[in-house]
């Protein structure tokens, strides 16, 4: 019996570990004592100003501002951290972790400083560093429990699974409401495939945002995963009736339903998705064996050969050798 191919990945990638923005620390300013003509006064004025720029947008001059305030004072450890900041917002990534870096050698407890520079690492994809600055901002407040959820995050990304849920539920003990990071817990355990505890964290974030397509499909995901068809249909269709022109729902509605054997209404939903993305492969590739269920060999094979091609051009090498091996079985003699 041919294996239909299971469900497509989560939508917005893989596992969909949600890359929250780590908090965004307040710029911080020394107060000016009056009217100080020292460079340090001045370096405090180019600091001000690059705030008032920062704050009406003006990102590029906060930047020039900030710099100004380092050339009169070099040991400035909060422009450094403004102009971090900065340079982050502007995709200047490694700028931003030379600049956090340099704040952080002249005040190595500036806790906003690690904060941001996790942040920067985080856009790096360095996700080592993400753990070891936010561990350092936990080590100086304990009551920032935003880095504990953004932590977790860290460690997923690394495949650290039992301390990400570790971090989660520790900042779950204090922020019950959130449903991004019940979101999260709940990919982790999907990740893990312990489908009931996923389904049991997926359905209190859809309790407190009734509707999310997103939490819908990750939980219609591990219904299928766990052999409940048809509470998995249910978050499909849940999804089609906010967004009936959502390819992703369409084609995973596609799967159920082929693994329910309806087999035309599988078909159905299969070339409804495929109208509106006809890139979407492993629909076109279910499409194809659901053709050969219900006996149409010839679109069967047509089907298959699509998802072959865009398969390659997609590089997904394992589903292309997997379409070509079906060809092979059917044109055998």
């Amino acid at each position: 019996m041919v294996k239909l191919v299971r469900l497509v990945p989560m939508v917005l990638g893989g596992i969909l570990i949600a890359a929250s923005p780590l908090a965004a620390a307040p710029l911080q300013f020394r107060l000016a004592q009056g009217d100080d003509p020292s460079a340090a006064g001045q370096a405090q004025s180019s600091l001000s100003e690059g705030i008032e720029l920062y704050k009406q947008g003006d990102v590029r001059g906060a930047i020039a501002a900030y710099s100004r305030a380092i050339e009169l004072d070099p040991s400035y450890a909060f422009a450094y951290n403004n102009r971090g900041l900065a340079q982050l917002d502007m995709g200047n990534y490694q700028q931003a972790v030379q600049d956090l870096s340099r704040a952080l050698e002249i005040n190595p407890g500036y806790l906003f400083a690690y904060n941001n520079r996790a942040r920067a690492y985080e856009r790096l994809g360095n996700y080592q560093a993400v753990v070891a600055d936010l561990s350092q901002v936990l080590r100086l407040d304990a009551n920032q429990v935003e880095a504990y959820e953004n932590r977790g995050v860290a460690y997923a990304n690394l495949g650290q699974y039992a301390a990400a849920l570790q971090d989660f539920n520790q900042f779950l003990a204090t922020r019950p409401q959130s449903s991004r990071t019940l979101f999260n817990r709940g990919n982790v355990f999907a990740r893990l495939q312990q489908w009931p505890e996923a389904i049991a964290s997926y359905s209190q974030a859809l309790v407190l945002v009734p509707g999310n397509s997103a939490i819908l499909t990750n939980r219609g995901n591990a219904y299928a995963r766990s052999g409940k068809l048809q509470r998995a249909l249910e978050d499909f269709e849940a999804i089609l009736a906010i967004k009936p022109n959502d390819a992703v729902a369409l084609q995973n509605r596609g799967n159920v339903l082929f693994e329910l054997q309806d087999f035309k209404a599988a078909l159905g939903s299969y070339g409804r998705a495929l109208d509106l993305q006809p890139t979407l492969a492993k629909a076109r590739f279910n499409r194809g064996l659901t053709h050969e269920k219900l006996g149409n060999r010839q679109q069967a094979i047509a089907d298959v050969q699509a998802s072959r091609q865009l398969f390659a051009t997609q590089g997904d090498v394992t589903s292309q050798a997997q379409a070509q091996k079906i060809l092979d079985q059917w044109q055998t003699p």
